[in-house]
């Protein structure tokens, strides 16, 4: 008889040695390639062992909610996905192995460049996601290889509204650049930065604006339009400061700015003719005298719109291309429109607006920004704002679909937001759907879900909508939320949607609802605050004492004025992560927040010059819980993650919201506070691209 043997050892796996290899970011479109396939493979399985769709898992039953297509999964389903992606990648670089696509490996470097210039050079629309996908499916380092190349994808997401996309190009392409020692010419360096400070602008960071405008060199060919942001920068600064003697310095500043660069371009102008030189002429000129006018030099402003009306006689009198039809420019009209208003003479005004507006129908963000200034301008001469609002044929915004509201047909070329709640309406809004210039679907719920609810032939109106859609909306919370979403929720975050986009164009919208009151038993929801000092990683052991008592010292007594507020706060070195019981008081707490730390001097205390926090918001129903390990009241939820993804990104002395934050707060009528839209952006981590906003005080 054998002796008995021990038992053998239970099988221990070795540890991965290669699950901390960094991939580079161009990998990052091949990770969420990667994932869907996954996916798909699944989905191929569990149909050939007899699964089917159900709203949730059932073994016996065989049916799962996550038959559904890849886009339409939850973002923890996706994750699940994405981690089986990312180990099979991580193990290839930890081996040794490199990822290169075919097209990169069988074209020369000069090939997969032409590649990119013919994409950017077809695609008429570039959407956001094609753009974010073009600029990570290649290095920093090839851009800065392709200055000509990373300029044209800039122009592009800058003129389509991009601009933190835009400042992340710019910012790492030229880093990159710098790092490997090419040299960049200075003209386009120039016009990259030029585009870097027009985006920092737009989100409301004027401090790095202007330390970014410092690096633009007085010697390139760009001094018009570097005297022209300098310029801008300062009216910026006008606009908003809050006391009328500290505006009209800032409307002087920017005229003497603007005035010095358009006598420099008009003398060119008048010395050599061109179109270019008269262009930038008549842009400075009619900046000077607008802001020659906000600064109350009326006889003053009126001599230097006489000129520009001038160098505009000059241009159109040029003449046009063999067989070219004689199209109004828009931006001369306008100039002209601005030029007679500062002149008073209405009629000549208006119909040079109209021109101007007519030229750029269809294209709301450029006439929107023309029609502001003339109103601007109007507000400032004493000229009646109701007779230029009446020079701009802005669309209809008109609401559908609420319980209660008829089918009325909108206007043609309406901006459109339908609340899709039930399948009988969705005949009608396929049918108004082709009238629309923007359609905006709301939904309930998710799509998936939806879907279970329809026939074929619903389906069919639904994937129209879908696709005929301008955004959709609800989607993605009802995703990260879950079931805690709620019919009163949706409705209400649909509501800030439509006050959003109507603050965007500066519309009021027809068919909107009023406010209604949570019902009882409907879902709460808080607000999330999470912020952090950049800088503080520098700070050495002398500094950290400083910092525990004078800064974190700072942050808490702003807290305390708050606490009865929030339902928890915790700090983690420089990071602060708070959720208050409402969203009003998360957004004073923001901005309280915000002053108290950027009001003090803390170089003057021996702290790095650029301390400062980020801070971002967000809001919505989320899992409360008590905290097992602390005994303390806590939170959950994919929105918490959301929130800390936000932070990483915004400027700092900044405060930054969720698309979701700031629809609720519009909703919800709360004073006193302004939402500038930010851009839409992909936030760390791929955690998915969000819209968002940057919070001010009105």
């Amino acid at each position: 008889m054998d002796a008995p043997r021990d038992p053998a050892p239970a099988w221990v796996p070795e540890p991965d040695k290669t699950s901390g290899a960094e991939l580079p970011e161009s990998l990052q479109p091949l990770i969420e390639s990667l994932a869907e396939k996954v996916h798909n493979r699944w989905a191929e399985r569990r149909i050939e062992e007899g699964w089917t769709f159900g709203p949730e898992r059932n073994d016996r039953l065989k049916t799962t909610p996550n038959l559904v297509p890849y886009a339409e999964l939850p973002e923890i389903e996706k994750n699940y996905d994405r981690t089986t992606a990312l180990t099979t990648l991580r193990n290839l670089y930890g081996l040794g192995y490199r990822v290169v696509s075919a097209q990169a490996e069988a074209a020369p470097a000069d090939g997969e460049t032409a590649m990119v210039e013919k994409y950017l050079a077809e695609v008429d629309t570039l959407r956001f996601e094609a753009a974010d996908r073009l600029w990570r499916g290649h290095p920093p380092e090839f851009w800065a290889g392709h200055p000509a190349l990373v300029l044209r994808l800039v122009r592009r997401a800058s003129d389509a509204g991009w601009p933190l996309l835009t400042f992340d190009i710019v910012s790492k392409t030229l880093a990159a650049a710098e790092a490997a020692g090419q040299a960049i010419p200075p003209d386009t360096a120039a016009k990259l930065r030029h585009l870097a400070v027009l985006s920092l602008m737009e989100v409301g960071a004027l401090e790095r604006a202007a330390q970014e405008l410092d690096k633009i060199g007085p010697g390139t060919r760009i001094h018009g339009d570097l005297q022209g942001l300098r310029g801008r920068l300062a009216k910026v600064r006008g606009m908003r400061a809050p006391a009328p003697d500290e505006a009209r310095r800032w409307f002087e500043e920017a005229r003497d700015t603007y005035l010095d660069a358009y006598r420099q371009a008009r003398d060119l102008f008048l010395a050599e003719g061109s179109a270019d030189s008269g262009t930038t002429a008549y842009y400075l000129g009619i900046n000077a005298a607008s802001m020659s006018a906000w600064a109350g030099h009326g006889e003053e402003s009126r001599t230097m719109a006489g000129e520009v009306l001038d160098i505009c006689a000059r241009l159109g009198e040029r003449p046009s291309a063999p067989g070219a039809l004689a199209e109004p420019d828009p931006w001369l009209e306008a100039t002209r429109g601005e030029a007679h208003l500062l002149r008073n003479e209405p009629e000549a005004a208006e119909a040079a607006y109209r021109a101007a507006a007519g030229a750029l129908e269809n294209r709301w963000r450029p006439m929107q920004s023309m029609r502001r200034q003339a109103l601007e301008t109007a507000r400032r001469t004493g000229f009646p704002e109701a007779r230029v609002e009446s020079w701009f044929r802005m669309p209809e915004l008109r609401v559908l679909g609420f319980a209660g509201q008829p089918e009325t047909e909108p206007a043609g070329k309406s901006v459109v937001f339908f609340y899709l709640r039930e399948p009988s309406q969705l005949e009608f809004a396929a049918r108004i759907l082709p009238r629309c210039v923007e359609f905006h679907l709301g939904v309930a719920q998710t799509l998936a879900e939806f879907r279970q609810t329809l026939t074929p032939d619903q389906c069919a109106l639904l994937d129209t909508l879908v696709a005929g859609a301008t955004r959709l909306h609800g989607e993605e919370e009802a995703r990260i939320i879950g079931e805690d979403i709620g019919p009163f929720f949706s409705r209400l975050l649909f509501r800030g949607d439509v006050l959003l986009r109507a603050q965007e164009l500066d519309l009021r919208p027809v068919g909107l609802p009023p406010q209604e009151k949570a019902p009882a038993g409907a879902a709460s929801f808080r607000a999330l605050l999470c912020a952090d000092a950049k800088g503080y990683s520098r700070l050495d052991a002398r500094l950290l004492r400083v910092f525990v008592r004078d800064y974190l010292g700072c942050i808490g007594g702003v807290v305390d004025r708050f606490r009865d507020k929030t339902l928890t706060v915790k700090t983690a070195g420089d990071g602060l992560f708070m959720v208050f019981r409402d969203l009003i008081s998360a957004i004073r707490f923001s901005l309280e927040l915000r002053d108290a730390t950027a009001g003090v001097d803390w170089a003057a205390r021996g702290m790095p010059e650029d301390l400062g926090l980020r801070i971002s918001l967000d809001a919505g129903p989320m899992m409360e819980f008590t905290d097992p390990v602390t005994g303390h009241l806590d939170v959950a939820g994919r929105m918490v993650n959301r929130a800390a993804r936000i932070e990483p990104i915004t400027p700092v002395n900044h405060v930054y919201a969720s698309r979701t934050g700031a629809a609720l707060a519009l909703a919800l009528e709360i004073p006193g506070v302004r939402f500038e839209y930010a851009g839409e952006t992909p936030l760390p981590k791929g955690f998915g691209a969000f819209q968002l906003y940057h919070l001010t005080p009105a």
